[in-house]
């Protein structure tokens, strides 16, 4: 990467569309180094298609460098490796221009000096409606090109795209250009071409697409959670790939959050970060383990912090929450009742556990991460309670909360995790060390009521057995839902799983009934108020993730649920 303000452009394409040549190995590695430094080493006979054409065209438009990631990350150098993909926010954003190898249907870049297009070239054109747009009849359009190519799917080229300032994506038959000021073909009188690298990029001119939204520290969870959304659904050939893939993206995350990324989650919103769920989910975590369980970089499929899950009306006329939405999005809907831990390995080696820069809240814009400011706070919201019982806010630390047996107090008294727990982290880096009640419940599957039903996916019933109880079952909480097949494959509805507390927050909107299950946790309240949990499996003394959940935090009291240190790997 240039170290001075060197003018260069970029180059984005799928590796699947850039075969090597028969007996030619075009990526850069220990071995061929000196070689391939050499003048007149890249030569088009050695270079697939798109490469060399990358190159010709840079020469087309008068600049003298190109970083392509082929050519210039030496692939089995891990420090140097490690070191380019950390910045690779800089190398695209610096860029004075991305070229877009669109097409994989054709070999190189049509269009290019050195790849004349046919004299008729044949393309298809928008088809007039995009995304409830209307266009003239047969104009070709950029974005409907980007959104039928097999470029737009792939992991790596996310950042690619978010990260450039102006790109020039060249299709099968059509050249467009996409900057902040918006998009055009090669064919609109309005576009000019020329880059003069002297001339700084204008605030108009720089596109902000990952920077919109995180203007104000406690909206930006969701400009973050936006695009996990939209990068989980891409393709990596390799599932470990996952945080290094986002990680351009998640250092402009981290600048504007004001916090470390750990494995792909921002560490001063851990816990709801945590909150997330898998749609989509057809296959198991990273079976290698090198990605945590708790991150959503460890799961292959679409994941997402939104919609999903059941109500259902009992015979009893008790109406059981299941999340719609875990409503964790913002500061003033969830609070902290556990203090994470994580374990780090350093550039020696080895696996240092230190506590997590995590924002202390409670149902309001606090932003603490002193505890005696924490719990000063909360005493303050108790006596603004009695003062104004109407107090939407106050209402979080009513009577429920004081007759719960996890409350932010008692939080506050087991902030520190065991030595037992700190030693076994140490022996997993990336694990999150926290102390929290624990209780072992039983699933059983929740029935689909109605129109809410969907056929591809499913959400469990946590349950507690015990004949002190009304036929014997206690419902505890509900899973967010999951996707059916391998929900199937994953919980054996036989055993009794490790559920455990990550914090407080709100359910869905509660359907109004006689009785409910949660007609006391948060009474004159629009949402009934909940205990944010994860539904684990254990190994060895770790537990890793299955599902999350809400529990019906009374409910919970009465398990007289274990205080514990946990290691989550």
């Amino acid at each position: 990467m240039p170290t001075s303000p060197v003018p260069y452009i970029a180059l984005s394409y799928c590796w699947a569309s850039a075969p090597a040549s028969p007996g030619q190995n075009t990526q850069l590695l220990l071995s061929n180094l000196a070689r391939l430094s050499q003048p007149h080493a890249l030569t088009p006979a050695v270079l697939p298609p798109v490469l060399a054409d990358a190159i010709q065209l840079c020469q087309d438009l008068s600049q003298r460098y190109l970083w392509i990631d082929a050519l210039c990350i030496t692939q089995d150098d891990a420090a140097s490796k490690a070191a380019q993909i950390a910045a690779m926010d800089r190398i695209y954003h610096m860029a004075v221009l991305t070229i877009v190898a669109v097409s994989s249907a054709t070999p190189g870049l049509l269009g290019a000096s050195s790849r004349p297009r046919p004299a008729h070239p044949t393309f298809d054109r928008w088809p007039g409606y995009l995304d409830g747009l209307v266009a003239e009849a047969g104009t070709p359009e950029c974005a409907w090109a980007v959104a039928r190519s097999r470029w737009d799917t792939r992991g790596w080229t996310f950042q690619e795209r978010k990260l450039s300032r102006r790109m020039l994506l060249v299709d099968a038959g059509e050249a467009y250009v996409s900057c902040a000021r918006g998009s055009f073909w090669e064919g609109d009188s309005r576009l000019d071409l020329h880059i003069d690298p002297t001339v700084e990029l204008d605030a108009e001119d720089k596109m902000d697409t990952i920077e919109a939204g995180l203007h104000d520290v406690y909206e930006s969870f969701s400009s973050y959670s936006r695009l996990v959304v939209a990068y989980s659904a891409r393709q990596l050939s390799f599932r470990s790939d996952a945080v290094d893939a986002f990680m351009g993206v998640g250092n402009i995350l981290a600048a504007r959050m004001e916090s470390r990324m750990l494995w792909g989650v921002p560490e001063r919103w851990m816990m709801q970060g945590l909150m997330w769920r898998g749609r989509s989910f057809t296959k198991g975590r990273d079976a290698d383990g090198r990605v945590p369980s708790w991150s959503w970089a460890a799961w292959e499929g679409k994941v997402d912090y939104g919609s999903g899950g059941y109500y259902e009306d009992w015979t009893d006329d008790t109406v059981r929450v299941a999340m719609d939405s875990f409503r964790s999005m913002h500061a003033e809907e969830v609070g902290s009742l556990v203090t994470f831990f994580c374990a780090e390995r350093g550039k020696d080696g080895a696996v240092e556990v230190r506590r997590v820069e995590e924002a202390r809240l409670w149902f309001g814009p606090f932003d603490l991460w002193d505890d005696d400011e924490f719990a000063e706070c909360l005493v303050t919201a108790k006596e603004r309670q009695r003062e104004r019982p109407e107090d939407v806010h106050g209402a979080m630390v009513n009577f429920t909360w004081d007759r719960c047996c996890h409350n932010p107090t008692e939080c506050l008294r087991r902030v520190d995790i065991s030595d037992e727990a700190r030693a076994k982290a140490e022996t997993v880096p990336g694990s999150l060390a926290f102390t929290t009640t624990t209780a072992m419940l039983s699933l059983r599957r929740t029935k689909q009521a109605g129109k809410s039903e969907a056929k591809d996916e499913v959400c469990f019933d946590m349950v507690h057995f015990n004949d002190s109880f009304i036929g014997s079952e206690l419902f505890v909480g509900q899973t967010m839902a999951m996707n059916r097949d391998w929900a199937e494959k994953a919980f054996d509805l036989s055993y009794k799983y490790r559920v455990v507390v990550l914090g407080a927050g709100k359910a869905n909107e509660m359907k109004e009934k006689k009785y409910s299950s949660w007609r006391d946790c948060g009474r004159g309240t629009q949402f009934p108020l909940a205990l944010y949990v994860m539904v684990t499996e254990e190994q060895g003394g770790v537990l890793y993730r299955l599902t999350v959940g809400i529990v019906n935090l009374l409910h919970w009291t009465g398990l007289k649920p274990a205080w514990e240190s946990v290691v989550l790997g």
